[in-house]
């Protein structure tokens, strides 16, 4: 018997057209609504606008580490002050588990972290 899921409304934010489009994929697959933008602005409209239980930020800038770093933890905190009443899930993808990065991710905001690349099956882990 297979195992029923609920469909959550998810904001996926990731610059990277390939990744991307294989998470995009990936979550619809499993049932899930996905917005999938490609920059803070466009996902502080989009959660300004609807209720997202589940936020990946990716990369926002794949090819400068520290920026997309910078640009992650600023959109978390952002995206903290949007909500209205409501709870999301925020997930920040990073380049390594090293501590202060993982430590910087959860001190904007963020629930956990994924690791870059994201591969589905981490979402089960977190």
């Amino acid at each position: 018997m297979g195992q029923a899921s609920a469909e959550l409304n998810v904001l996926l934010v990731e610059a990277d057209e390939r990744q991307r489009a294989a998470v995009e994929l990936a979550l619809a697959l499993r049932g899930h609504s996905v917005t999938a933008v490609t920059n803070s602005v466009a996902a502080l409209d989009a959660a300004a606008h609807r209720a997202f239980p589940l936020i990946i930020i990716g990369q926002l800038v794949p090819a400068d580490p520290a920026e997309c770093e910078r640009q992650q933890l600023s959109l978390c905190r952002a995206l903290r002050g949007l909500t209205d009443g409501w709870f999301s899930i925020i997930l920040i993808a990073i380049d390594s588990a090293q501590p202060q990065r993982v430590l910087a991710a959860l001190d904007a905001g963020a629930t956990s972290y994924l690791r870059l690349p994201i591969e589905i099956p981490q979402f089960r882990l977190r």
